[in-house]
């Protein structure tokens, strides 16, 4: 009851915020308007033509020097009007918005605390409660934070543990279908990452199915027998060490090399002069 009292005392003292002065604007903006209309009208009704577009420039350039002082005596006017206002919301700020401003603040930071503290004992009893549905099925996947439970403020224990009941059962049916399928193993870590049991059955059956098409390609491919190509063998060219005995018998030792034609015609002339030779492979 004090609360509203108090209340309705603060509504009662806006009315000391009050308007002690505002500028005056004179009514000569009215004769204003009549005498630039009458310029303005006289201007636009002469033709414009090759002779008159000199006189129409310089009348142009004369309305956008009367323009331009009026807008600088406007800025000037909405400058001096302005004043007074940033004063008084200077005061105003100072007086009113600042204190109810940082009231709000400080309550909602106090809201948040303790609806932050429901939100996280709330979510550790629907937590404990997931992980003991998880163990009595046998599961050990999905995670919590995997199941997409949003534990808040305004949703009951009840309603949170039904839903992790569904989500829970879902998964142990999910789990049953798959371990009877086949390549059971494959769907199952499929699954275990999205969650959604057609997805990870289409996947690996699209799999296999891909994998026995590549099968039958390559079984019915012609196979080509790879054909070595010959290697060329450069024949060896035999070296001649040959014995030369002069009138004093002295041995000489000479590494020859040349065509067959050459080295066979070679060793006929040392067989005709009866030198001693020898030759290595």
């Amino acid at each position: 009851m004090d609360n509203i009292i108090e209340s309705a005392e603060v509504v009662e003292q806006t009315d000391l915020i009050t308007i002690q002065q505002l500028p005056v604007i004179v009514e000569q903006l009215h004769s204003i308007k009549a005498s630039v209309s009458e310029k303005v009208s006289s201007i636009l009704a002469m033709p414009c033509t090759e002779d008159t577009v000199k006189e129409i420039k310089r009348a142009r350039a004369d309305l956008n020097k009367d323009f331009k002082d009026l807008e600088s005596r406007r800025k000037y006017v909405k400058t001096e009007i302005l004043k007074p206002y940033e004063a008084f919301e200077r005061v105003y700020k100072e007086c009113v918005s600042d204190i109810f401003t940082g009231a709000d603040t400080q309550l909602r930071d106090a809201i948040n605390d303790v609806e932050s503290g429901i939100k996280d004992e709330k979510r550790k009893e629907i937590e404990a409660f997931y992980d003991d549905a998880l163990s009595e099925k046998g599961l050990d996947f999905p995670s919590f934070g995997q199941s997409g439970i949003r534990v808040g403020i305004s949703g009951s224990v009840t309603s949170l543990k039904k839903q992790a009941t569904e989500i829970i059962s879902k998964t142990a049916e999910d789990v049953a279908m798959i371990s009877g399928l086949p390549f059971a193993d494959e769907i199952m870590v499929e699954y275990r990452t999205s969650l959604n049991a057609s997805r990870a059955v289409s996947i690996v059956n699209d799999r296999h199915k891909a994998i026995e098409a590549q099968r039958a390609r390559t079984e019915s491919a012609p196979v080509q027998e790879a054909v070595a190509e010959p290697i060329p063998v450069t024949p060896a060219v035999p070296h001649v060490i040959v014995p030369m005995k002069t009138d004093d018998e002295q041995t000489v030792c000479i590494r020859v090399s040349g065509s067959r034609r050459k080295i066979d015609a070679l060793m006929k002339f040392l067989e005709d002069g009866w030198y001693n030779y020898k030759t290595e492979a």
